[in-house]
């Protein structure tokens, strides 16, 4: 399933992932973490491309 989320989203989201001792995760963490199998700029915010449906809305219900 593929959603558009807002810049701010997708910076809360990366966030939510640091760690004071390892510092912000990789993209194939952050990927890994959130069941997302492709992300696109769009210029004014993200397209996440999720593996299901229910990854796509736990998301959207935690970050949106």
């Amino acid at each position: 399933m593929k959603v558009n989320v807002s810049h701010e989203a997708f910076m809360l989201a990366i966030e939510s992932l640091n760690d004071p001792e390892h510092g912000t995760p990789s993209k194939s963490e952050f990927l890994a973490v959130y069941n997302i199998t492709s992300v696109h700029n769009t210029g004014y915010g993200f397209t996440l491309d999720f593996k299901s449906d229910a990854d796509a809305i736990m998301f959207l219900l935690r970050f949106a």
